[in-house]
C-alpha cells in the first residue's frame, strides 16, 4: 500500500508541476478538464475508503467495542451517502421528466424501497454507475404507477442513454 501512497503523491507532483506552466485566466478550464481520478473525493475514497491501507490498519488498531462503534458509523455514512446520490438521481429524473410534486415524492420513495445500499459505496462517480444499474433492473409497471403519457417516453430515453454511457465505460 506504500506504493499507493507513493504513486498519489507523485500524480500531485505531476499535476503541481503541469498547473504551474498553465496561465492563471486558464486554471479553471485546466482543472475542470482533469480525469475523474484527480479529483479529490475519488482520491479520498481509494486512500481512505473500505479497502484502503488506511482502513486495514484503523481495524488492526481498534479493539472490539470501538470498532464496532466505527462499523456503526460507517454503515451511518454509507447511508448517508446512499440517500444523498439517490436523492441527486431523483432531482436528474425530475429535471428531465418536469414531474409534479406527489410523483417526485412517489419515485423517490419507490427508489428507496426498491433499490439497496450497494457493498462498495464510495462517494465518487462509480456510485451512480450501481444505482443506474439498479434502476435499470426496476420492474417498468411499478415505473408507469408513477409517471404518465410523454413521461413514460422521456423516462425510457434517459434510462437509454445512461445505459449506453455505461457501456462507453
Amino acid at each position: 500500500m506504500t506504493s499507493e501512497i507513493t504513486r498519489r503523491f507523485a500524480s500531485v507532483d505531476d499535476l503541481r508541476a503541469n498547473s504551474q506552466s498553465v496561465r492563471v485566466d486558464q486554471l479553471a478550464n485546466f482543472y475542470f478538464k482533469l480525469p475523474q481520478p484527480m479529483l479529490p473525493s475519488a482520491i479520498d475514497a481509494r486512500l481512505f475508503g473500505d479497502g484502503s491501507y488506511f482502513d486495514s490498519t484503523l481495524e488492526q488498531a481498534l479493539v472490539s467495542d470501538q470498532r464496532t462503534k466505527y462499523a456503526k458509523i460507517a454503515d451511518d455514512r454509507r447511508r448517508y451517502w446512499f440517500r444523498a446520490r439517490l436523492d441527486g438521481l431523483v432531482m436528474q429524473f425530475d429535471d428531465s421528466l418536469s414531474l409534479r410534486a406527489d410523483q417526485h415524492e412517489r419515485f423517490s420513495t419507490l427508489l428507496l424501497k426498491e433499490i439497496r445500499i450497494p457493498s462498495q459505496f464510495n462517494g465518487d462517480e462509480s456510485d451512480y454507475t450501481r444505482l443506474f444499474e439498479q434502476i435499470y433492473a426496476l420492474d417498468v409497471a411499478k415505473l408507469n404507477a408513477i409517471v404518465d403519457g410523454p413521461q413514460i417516453e422521456q423516462l425510457k430515453y434517459q434510462i437509454e442513454i445512461h445505459k449506453k454511457a455505461l457501456k462507453q465505460l
